[in-house]
């Protein structure tokens, strides 16, 4: 049995496992439910919409993408802990049933 509790201000690497306009997902492949949102990425993140990743422009002519399998640095910020009820599943606005998490790490990818 693995058992994780990182503690604040923690530094984790894993591999990118998804993005949207909302943040980025990491996979430390025991678990993906590291999140990265919007607010906490580099100053200079943006969003392209074409190639549905994020990029960082640290500086003119500079880009850095953040594709999918890439292994990133991040740092944790806080853990989000949600009860779980007997039903594991609810219905999103669309009236998609999806999954409930039971934890969530939330990080920063930006290190001052």
């Amino acid at each position: 049995m693995v058992v994780m509790r990182p503690f604040r201000g923690e530094i984790l690497y894993g591999r990118i496992k998804s993005s949207n306009h909302d943040g980025i997902v990491i996979d430390l492949e025991f678990t993906y439910e590291v999140w990265i949102p919007v607010k906490n990425l580099f100053e200079n993140t943006s969003w392209d919409e074409g190639e549905q990743t994020f990029i960082w422009k640290p500086s003119p002519g500079s880009e850095f993408y953040f594709d999918k399998g890439e292994t990133v640095l991040f740092r944790v910020e806080s853990e989000d802990w949600f009860d779980q009820k007997p039903e594991i599943e609810e219905e999103d606005d669309d009236g998609e049933l999806k999954r409930l998490i039971p934890w969530k790490i939330i990080v920063m990818s930006a290190i001052p």
